[in-house]
């Protein structure tokens, strides 16, 4: 069975927020402001706070003020059509996804706080309210991670051990969102950002695969079939997983409208299935599970 809900988005708000635009003065939104109508409408951003200019969203909400969580019925109507959809109907598990602080931080611009750190922190508090009311319904939480990968594009002049203290803040962040919360009822997914490009200049997996694993989830989705990521399977060769994770490589892609064989998907599972770890164990006896990357 395959069914479309609603994604629960990122439903956090100022007191006092307003619209950016780099046509004009900045309009008053009133009391509030949802990240929903502006998410999602360029990949490139903009991030004043360091020193970084270049192309973005004509318009993009800015934080003056302490943030604050606004989204509980929007949030409940995800969750209660959801378990509408599953009654009576027999499935292993089911999970919802929802943004991380710093993802969420890509598209909000901050006058208020009084650094990155404080900043997205500030999102991670307030998001703490969706990922354990998730949780809390039943459902498994799957954090959507893209920032981790696609952010070191998104800041072309810094260097590679800059890139990872800018990563590990944001990673420590999204563990104090999580904070509370079982790593098994946690599923981290991470890419390189879904649009159709040449994506050369995509960070390696080998560089950064220790900060994903510091994230305090019990299960991590890597996109792992497109042509600039498919070879990096070879990272498991090396890297140890944390003590009870499951794996779970994305072997189907959508970089382009070819259909995989599904010898070539199976061949793409027998090799993850195939790797160990630095202790020796095969990956495959601690679980390994396709996805869509």
């Amino acid at each position: 069975m395959t069914a479309n809900f609603p994604r629960p988005t990122s439903r956090i708000t100022c007191a006092g927020a307003l619209l950016a635009t780099k046509r004009g003065p900045l309009p008053a939104l009133g009391d509030s402001v949802s990240l929903r109508a502006t998410r999602g409408n360029s990949l490139a951003i903009s991030r004043p706070t360091l020193g970084i200019d270049r192309p973005g969203p004509a318009t993009m909400p800015v934080c003056v003020s302490e943030l604050r969580y606004v989204g509980h019925a929007d949030l409940m109507k995800d969750l209660d059509n959801f378990t509408a959809a599953l009654a009576g109907v027999n499935v292993v598990g089911a999970y919802l996804p929802a943004n991380t602080p710093g993802t969420i931080e890509h598209w909000m611009l901050n006058e208020y706080y009084k650094s990155d750190e404080a900043f997205v922190f500030a999102i991670a508090d307030a998001m703490h309210e969706e990922y354990q009311a998730i949780v809390d319904a039943g459902f498994l939480l799957q954090i959507d991670d893209p920032d981790l990968p696609d952010g070191w594009n998104c800041l072309p002049d810094i260097s590679l051990s800059e890139y990872r203290k800018y990563a590990t803040m944001r990673v420590d962040a999204l563990n104090h969102a999580l904070k509370g919360i079982p790593r098994e009822k946690v599923r981290l997914h991470v890419c390189w950002g879904s649009h159709h490009g040449p994506h050369h200049d995509d960070i390696p997996l080998k560089d950064i695969i220790d900060l994903i694993f510091r994230v305090n989830a019990g299960s991590f989705s890597i996109e792992a079939s497109n042509p600039c990521h498919e070879h990096e399977w070879t990272v498991f060769e090396e890297v140890k997983l944390p003590d009870g994770a499951t794996l779970i490589p994305g072997v189907v892609g959508h970089c382009t409208d070819f259909i995989e064989h599904p010898d070539l998907v199976a061949e793409r599972l027998v090799r993850y299935a195939h790797c160990s770890d630095v202790r020796g164990e095969p990956i495959h006896t601690r679980g390994v599970h396709g996805a869509l990357s």
